[in-house]
């Protein structure tokens, strides 16, 4: 079945053979696949793929729903609904506390609303440009390609960094080595800095159309560093201009990606031991949706979520 799951993936998303080839050999497995056949042939088929989450101060098992696709002649037939449907059945079965996932398109997010799911996660996107200056009193630090590196030292460097949100989507080292060969076959690097030997900002950038770079992914310890990081990228590219993915700071934040509660007890409890609300009512008596984005403080814009191969 995997062969037909992903050439159904590649014939709705049209992912580059690299992509495809690198996601069935890596991140592929056949237990966490929902799928319809007709005549022996996959028509409609989605993945749910095991993640964690960092919440109120510890950690929940969180299923990531992705390559949500439907043949385009068998499409209007209700077979996504009837997936989407037995995935949550079976999401809750397997103990996961929520379930997230990024939408395609844009008009797809009122699609996902209605199987209980709500945006929860956003991105901003700052552009930079080349300093034809150099800073007055350069940072003594020296910037290197990941490929230097033990592969243990980036990504501890890495993890270090994405557990200290208070609420992330969290890859594992296995996660991260995926993410790392998906960067290198686009032509991209990851780059560390490093201050006495020791990493204090990490930055993932990738080619992207025309002379420009598109960070991913920017972690540091010091703003001075992210500047740094983000000069040396263009330098080295040859480009004078970068994009970088950030977290959402209004006006710019715009919706990426989705959440839906599966335990609504734990995710309550959790909630309340740790925020201490004063009126705990309207979070029982809520519908799922607002539910959700209220636990994950979409207010604020504090849930993070980012480079899910999307």
């Amino acid at each position: 079945m995997k062969e037909q799951i992903m050439e159904l993936w590649q014939t709705v998303f049209g992912d580059s053979d690299d992509f495809i080839r690198l996601y069935s050999d890596w991140v592929y497995r056949e237990e966490n696949v929902l799928a319809i056949r007709e005549n022996g042939r996959v028509v409609s088929a989605l993945q749910i793929a095991p993640y964690e989450m960092s919440y109120c101060g510890t950690t929940v098992p969180m299923a990531y729903v992705c390559g949500v696709c439907t043949l385009p002649s068998e499409r209007g037939k209700g077979r996504m609904t009837g997936l989407m449907h037995q995935a949550l059945d079976v999401m809750r079965d397997r103990g996961y506390a929520l379930t997230t996932l990024i939408p395609a398109t844009e008009g797809l997010f009122s699609l996902y609303a209605r199987f209980g799911y709500a945006t929860a996660f956003d991105h901003s996107v700052e552009m930079h440009f080349t300093e034809k200056e150099p800073p007055e009193e350069p940072l003594s630090i020296r910037i290197v390609s990941s490929r230097e590196l033990p592969p243990e030292t980036v990504f501890g460097y890495y993890d270090r960094m994405q557990r200290e949100h208070p609420c992330a989507v969290l890859h594992t080292a296995d996660n991260w080595k995926v993410l790392r060969k998906d960067c290198h076959a686009v032509g991209g690097d990851i780059w560390l800095a490093l201050w006495r030997e020791l990493p204090v900002g990490l930055a993932m950038a990738v080619p992207d159309s025309g002379m420009m770079m598109y960070v991913r992914e920017i972690l540091c310890d010091d703003p001075d560093v992210r500047f740094d990081l983000v000069q040396h990228i263009m330098t080295q590219s040859g480009c004078d201009m970068a994009l970088v993915c950030c977290p959402p700071f209004l006006p710019t934040a715009r919706p990426y990606g989705m959440a839906r509660i599966l335990d609504r007890e734990r995710m309550t409890d959790l909630y309340c031991s740790h925020h201490h609300p004063a009126d705990t009512s309207f979070l029982h008596e809520t519908d799922i949706g607002r539910l959700t984005q209220t636990l994950l403080r979409y207010d604020l814009r504090e849930a993070w979520m980012n480079l899910m191969l999307d």
